[in-house]
């Protein structure tokens, strides 16, 4: 099986996330594995994975008193092979959401995803991806949760950069790494506009309505300009001389959007674009149990601006994602 990114490929959406729930980008990796020559006899290589975690979001209140927490377990299958010695890599990948206090099991939009390297090395690398998000039924969906505003086809194309230096102090292995992922969206069905909502409470999906087809006014405008998305990524990263097992980091991650503000009460496609800014810090512990199970746990604190506040909106916001996977 080629991996490029061992222990570390993270499975989440890369679309339509609120700052709560804002992504790790294509370029948060902390090693590129070269595959061996010997690889490139064979015209594909299949792999499978399966991944339980737990999803802890808190809220503090302007008091800094507890608001709300919000768990919920997920469940995912990847599926996936990768050709011409590990530069192209395809894959589906499947899930389900289980929330507290219901009998119900939701399900994960499904996804497949071609990834292209153009380049790769131990220095780094440039991914090229594409990925496409498949319809479901939005009455099956906790929207409140996962901020899919969109029924519809959603297709994501990005391209995301990666340097990193390989260290050594005292036998630990240390990385450092910077990168910057770029991204934009097209959808399968046409998107309407709901110019009833002020730009502070925009999100990705700002002038859309409410993933139905139609918006609040009484003859829904469509909504015809692009969105533009990019991540800055930088982070430190340990692996201790004395368990190279055990692997600590700690990122720093900012989020850059481009979102259209069309014309208030108007039916005409005059917009300007606005910048909307957030941020936030990852501590991640990682240990590889064998050489088929790992299981990872990052911790979030999500900031408005560049690390400006303690809070986005009203509310500090944290979150904690346990995680354990199995290559199959």
């Amino acid at each position: 099986m080629v991996r490029f990114i061992p222990y570390i490929t993270l499975l989440a959406s890369l679309s339509l996330l609120t700052p709560a729930e804002a992504k790790d980008g294509k370029s948060d990796i902390s090693s590129v594995v070269i595959p061996s020559e010997d690889e490139s006899e064979f015209p594909a290589k299949i792999y499978d994975s399966l991944e339980l975690r737990h999803q802890l979001n808190t809220y503090y209140g302007s008091e800094n008193q507890r608001s709300r927490q919000m768990p919920s377990i997920h469940g995912r299958a990847k599926l996936g092979a990768t050709f011409r010695n590990g530069l192209i890599d395809g894959y589906f990948t499947f899930g389900l959401i289980k929330s507290p206090n219901t009998q119900q099991i939701q399900q994960r939009r499904p996804e497949f995803e071609i990834d292209i390297y153009p380049w790769m090395s131990r220095y780094g690398q440039i991914v090229q991806y594409n990925l496409v998000q498949f319809p479901f039924d939005i009455n099956d969906y906790e929207a409140s949760e996962n901020k899919d505003y969109t029924s519809d086809t959603v297709y994501t194309i990005g391209i995301a950069p990666t340097l990193i230096l390989p260290l050594h102090l005292f036998g630990s292995k240390l990385t450092l790494k910077t990168g910057v992922d770029y991204w934009t969206q097209f959808f399968s069905g046409k998107q309407y506009r709901n110019d009833d909502r002020e730009p502070s409470e925009r999100d990705h999906f700002a002038a859309a309505g409410d993933g139905s087809g139609e918006s609040n006014s009484e003859e829904p405008v469509e909504d015809v300009a692009m969105r533009y998305y990019s991540q800055y990524m930088t982070g430190l990263g340990i692996s201790p001389s004395w368990d190279r097992d055990l692997s600590l980091e700690v990122g720093a991650f900012y989020d850059v959007k481009y979102l259209p503000e069309y014309e208030k009460d108007s039916e005409s496609n005059d917009y300007r674009y606005i910048r909307e800014t957030h941020s936030h810090y990852r501590l991640r512990l990682h240990y590889k149990l064998s050489t088929r199970a790992s299981f990872v746990n990052d911790f979030y604190h999500f900031h408005s601006g560049l690390f400006e506040k303690k809070r986005y909106g009203d509310d500090r916001r944290f979150r904690n994602i346990a995680r354990l996977s199995y290559k199959l």
